[in-house]
Formats: structure tokens, C-alpha cells, sequence
């Protein structure tokens, strides 16, 4: 068994359960039977169908780093490929500076060494 990161594991559970609400919610018109069972068993006694729709988010600065991430992932992913690295093998590089708000999830999940310019 590996280690558990606590921190890790909330985050997991926070972005499971947002993304169940939030599909319970969107399907509750078309599938109401279901979905009011399972909403009443995981998250209130409440009918789902006195609660209020999702508000889309406005992603504002967050969505120019998109295509970025994108185009960063891509490049590792051929970088490792190139050099017969699984996906799951360290890579040493450098993170680009316009990512450096990403930079520790770029490295956890590429399992990057990072390297000093």
C-alpha cells in the first residue's frame, strides 16, 4: 500500500462530490426517480427538485492557461516517448515561467525533476 496524501484525498473527494451534485442536479429533470434517490441518500432529505440549478463559473483568468497546459502536457508526454520513458518515469525539466502558478501540480503529475535555468 502506498502513502496516502491527506491533503491530496480531500481534494479528491471535494472535486468527486462537486462534480456528482452538480451532474445530479443537471440530470434531476431527466432521470428524476434516480437521482432523487441518490440525492436523498448522499446529501439531503431535501427533494433535489426544490434545489437550484448550478450557476456556471466564470473561469476569468484561469482560461488564457488552458491551451497552454495543453501544449505543455503534449510536449512532456512526446519528450517521454522520444527517450522510451513510461509515463509514470521522472523527467528532468524546467517549467515554463508563464506556468509557474501550476508548477507543483505540472510536476506531481508528470513526476518532473525540476531543473535550475
Amino acid at each position: 500500500s502506498e502513502d496516502v496524501d491527506p491533503e491530496g484525498a480531500r481534494a479528491a473527494w471535494y472535486a468527486l462530490h462537486t462534480v456528482l451534485r452538480n451532474v445530479l442536479l443537471l440530470l434531476a429533470p431527466i432521470i428524476p426517480f434516480m437521482t432523487e434517490v441518490i440525492w436523498r441518500t448522499c446529501y439531503s432529505g431535501r427533494s433535489i427538485h426544490l434545489e437550484r440549478f448550478p450557476e456556471p463559473q466564470d473561469p476569468g483568468e484561469m482560461w488564457r492557461y488552458t491551451e497552454r497546459i495543453v501544449e505543455f502536457n503534449s510536449y512532456v508526454w512526446r519528450l517521454k516517448k522520444e527517450r522510451g520513458l513510461s509515463l509514470r518515469d521522472p523527467i528532468e525539466l524546467k517549467v515554463p515561467e508563464d506556468l509557474k502558478p501550476f508548477e507543483d501540480d505540472l510536476v506531481k503529475m508528470h513526476n518532473i525533476v525540476v531543473i535550475s535555468a
